[in-house]
């Protein structure tokens, strides 16, 4: 996932007017930040804890792929498909994020089109890594799902 070094090259007096307008949210371990499916509405940055982010198979199993933590943000990609989530996002311990509108975010990239370089270039990463995970002869991705949703 998107780690926050989208903010690394804004002024700091930005970064902090930008994270102001955040709506802070706490999950407590188990707990859905969102659903595979649900409709996207904003983007999530982890400011605390740890969360697995989780696809669901054609047979209702659900696989972890990725853990997140503190500085990753999650929802990016249904920010720009404009589709609903692509995955599911729980909460492995207690979180803490911050939650910004979809429309806020827009605007905090029209503001700071640099950070788009930066989002590009962590979804990039993101992708790359998932690339290798799924090719990889013993990806635990195709060997270990964590059971029926």
């Amino acid at each position: 996932m998107a780690k926050v070094s989208i903010f690394s090259e804004l002024p700091p007096e930005s970064v902090r007017a930008t994270l102001q307008k955040l709506a802070v949210g706490r999950y407590a371990k188990g707990l859905a930040i969102f659903n595979e499916s649900d409709a996207a509405t904003h983007i999530f940055l982890i400011l605390a804890g740890n969360a697995s982010v989780n696809v669901c198979d054609a047979k209702g199993r659900r696989w972890k792929v990725h853990m997140a933590g503190p500085g990753d943000l999650l929802g990016v990609s249904a920010m720009f498909s404009g589709g609903p989530y692509g995955v599911s996002a729980v909460a492995e311990t207690g979180v803490t994020v911050g939650a910004m509108r979809r429309d806020d975010f827009s605007a905090f990239l029209r503001r700071f089109p640099q950070a788009y370089f930066r989002l590009a270039e962590c979804l990039g990463k993101d992708l790359a890594a998932a690339y290798h995970r799924l090719s990889a002869p013993s990806s635990r991705l195709r060997k270990n799902p964590l059971g029926r949703a």
